[in-house]
């Protein structure tokens, strides 16, 4: 989850703020055509896939993500302003998260393993090896 919040954040920071890459290197989720892109191309390919993300998530929920993950707003601040618990506000984050990585077709490596000790093995479906 936390790879696709930072997809989402260098997909920001290209396409609206206009962030050039200093390394030449496509950024995640930018296509190529075979061809130089110019800078122009890679922001107007770095817009298009960020809001295609945003639609992904919908309105309320790609309000909460994108406010965390792209302004860099506290889930706090963003609960208080939506007059919501922030526990809403993280589970509403969470789910936005999960959402992107999806959208983003990413496998989930980089998400915490669970705690030691607090979930064992699934369990099996009778006549499943």
């Amino acid at each position: 989850m936390h790879s696709a919040g930072q997809r989402l954040r260098g997909q920001f920071e290209i396409g609206v703020l206009g962030v050039q890459d200093r390394d030449g290197e496509l950024p995640p989720g930018i296509r190529g055509s075979g061809m130089v892109l110019t800078p122009g191309e890679v922001q107007l390919e770095a817009l298009r896939a960020y809001r295609s993300a945003l639609r992904c998530l919908g309105a309320h929920v790609g309000a909460v993500v994108e406010a965390v993950c792209c302004h860099e707003q506290d889930v706090s601040a963003v609960a208080g302003r939506q007059g919501r618990h922030r526990d809403r506000v993280m589970g509403v984050l969470e789910d936005g998260l999960k959402t992107l990585a999806d959208h983003y077709r990413l496998t989930g490596r980089d998400d915490p393993a669970p705690d030691k000790g607090t979930r064992g093995p699934r369990p099996r479906a009778i006549g499943v090896p």
